[in-house]
C-alpha cells in the first residue's frame, strides 16, 4: 500500500471520529490534484430553474477528484441536502456506477479504473442536477 493511500486512509478515519474538522480537503492538500494522474472533476450546476426565479448565489459546494491510486473518485459536498445521488456512466465503455452519499463532508466512490470518458451527475433531494466530466 503506497504512503499516500495510508495517509489517506488514517485522514478519513480521522474526520469519521471528529478528530479533524470538516474543512475543504481539496483546498488542505488531503485531497489534491497533482502531476502523478489524479484528476479534478470540474462540477457545474446544471441549470434547470423556472423563467424569472430569483437568482441567488448558491451556498451549495461539489468538489470531486478521481485518484488513481485508489480508483475511486473523492467527492466533498457542502450545503448539499441530507443525501445526494451520484451516477458515474463510462460512455466508452458502458460501466455505470450509482451511490447515495451525504450532502455535507467527504465520500470515496469507487468505480474502478476503467480508461475511458466518464460523465458523473450529482442529484440533490431538492432536485437540482449537478454534472461533471473526466478521462482516465
Amino acid at each position: 500500500m503506497s504512503q499516500k493511500t495510508m495517509l489517506f486512509k488514517l485522514f478519513i478515519l480521522l474526520l469519521a471520529v471528529g478528530l479533524i474538522p470538516k474543512t475543504n480537503l481539496l483546498a488542505s492538500g488531503i485531497c489534491s490534484s497533482s502531476s502523478d494522474g489524479d484528476d479534478v472533476i470540474i462540477v457545474r450546476c446544471h441549470d434547470g430553474q423556472l423563467t424569472g426565479a430569483p437568482r441567488v448565489p448558491s451556498s451549495t459546494r461539489i468538489e470531486a477528484y478521481y485518484d488513481a491510486d485508489l480508483a475511486s473518485v473523492c467527492a466533498y459536498l457542502v450545503n448539499a441536502g441530507e443525501t445526494v445521488d451520484v451516477e458515474f456512466n463510462n460512455l466508452t465503455t458502458g460501466d455505470s456506477f450509482t451511490f447515495e452519499i451525504p450532502g455535507s463532508g467527504m465520500s470515496v466512490l469507487p468505480i474502478g479504473g476503467a480508461a475511458g470518458y466518464w460523465t458523473v451527475t450529482f442529484t440533490l433531494s431538492s432536485g437540482a442536477v449537478y454534472e461533471g466530466e473526466f478521462v482516465i
